[in-house]
């Protein structure tokens, strides 16, 4: 039996997923590392045919990233996470501005900033839970869909 394209597919998505599942939020650390070591490659390339500028800023960048790989990654939750509460409370006092007269509790104009502001909350609070949280997401995903891709590739 002759192996598709979308077998093929559906088994790295599968073991892409199972690989999200297990390492969680270790996975930022790796690509951090492997960002790392790839921009210290390409530097040392670019030196080598005398392009000086390109090289350095190359090399520096790998060697930030391969000893400040997780706080890097961290500096970035902690904009993301302080940008999520600002932009969902701007968008609660949008909400705000634009009341309608409304004694529902269950407002669905209100759920998505206060998810937004919750989020941003949490990401701020405990990164490698939300990390991980959103690479557990991401494995299932994966998962379903290498598993789809492979039925569909059968039939």
């Amino acid at each position: 039996m002759k192996m598709g394209s979308k077998t093929l597919t559906g088994i790295i998505y599968t073991i892409l997923g199972i690989l999200c599942l297990i390492l969680r939020s270790d996975i930022v650390v790796y690509a951090a590392l492997s960002v790392g070591i790839a921009l210290f490659v390409f530097g040392i390339l670019e030196l080598t045919h005398e392009r000086v500028t390109a090289g350095v800023i190359c090399l520096i960048s790998g060697i930030v990233l391969i000893i400040l790989g997780w706080l890097m990654v961290s500096v970035i939750l902690y904009i993301i996470a302080i940008a999520a509460v600002v932009i969902g409370i701007v968008r609660l006092t949008q909400v705000q501005k634009n009341n309608v007269v409304n004694d529902s509790i269950f407002r669905p104009d209100i759920y998505r900033p206060v998810l937004m502001i919750l989020c941003g909350i949490l990401l701020f609070v405990n990164q490698r839970a939300a990390v991980s949280a959103v690479f557990v997401a991401i494995g299932i995903l994966l998962i379903v869909a290498g598993i789809f891709a492979m039925v569909e590739e059968g039939q």
